[in-house]
């Protein structure tokens, strides 16, 4: 939410819409409701998404909740969820984060790892089993991956299908709280916890 959007279309009786029209009506207004949870409610946890480990550290739960992301997304969790392994994770090319990415290079330049429940669908040999001495030092990120799938798939002279569907994908991370703290933390609205832009 970088650049605020001063101006959207005002529709008049038997207009043809066009594409750009929609979209910009359907930014402004997402803008709108995004910059109201960030300024209003604040980012972070709302309610519940505690992180419970057991005993033997083998297993991270997270439970229930809701969250507002930096960018002012809702996400929640809403059945628990167990994690017994790991993955590292990066960050699609197609997706930006800023927080995730040098300043002068827009590459990630930080270590995450993605926590799996026993049911994700991995290759064999991609996870490695969670256990104590990986999970210290370790913080639990919510990252919501927004990406923008084209549809454009003409088959004969029907079209039907034209256009972009956002994917939302909620990623369970890790990372080093040094990394967090000298990094990512930096990165976020300038280091501030307020929700002021």
């Amino acid at each position: 939410m970088s650049t605020l959007i001063k101006n959207h279309p005002v529709f008049e009786d038997n207009q043809v819409l066009t594409s750009s029209q929609l979209n910009q009506m359907h930014s402004y207004l997402d803008q709108q409701n995004r910059m109201s949870r960030v300024s209003l409610v604040g980012i972070g946890i709302v309610c519940g998404l505690d992180i419970v480990c057991n005993p033997s550290q083998t297993e991270l739960t997270i439970t229930r909740g809701v969250g507002v992301t930096s960018e002012g997304f809702l996400i929640k969790v809403g059945e628990k969820c167990k994690t017994t392994k790991y993955r590292t994770y990066n960050k699609p090319g197609t997706v930006r984060y800023k927080a995730f990415e040098d300043p002068n290079t827009q590459e990630q330049d930080v270590e995450l790892y993605e926590l799996l429940t026993d049911e994700a669908d991995v290759e064999p040999g991609e996870t490695t089993d969670l256990n104590a001495g990986f999970l210290d030092g370790k913080i639990v990120l919510l990252f919501l991956e927004c990406y923008d799938k084209d549809l454009k798939s003409c088959l004969g002279k029907s079209c039907d299908e034209l256009g972009i569907d956002r994917i939302f994908t909620l990623r369970k991370l890790l990372i080093s709280e040094q990394q967090y703290n000298s990094k990512v933390k930096q990165r976020i609205n300038g280091g501030k916890t307020d929700a002021s832009y």
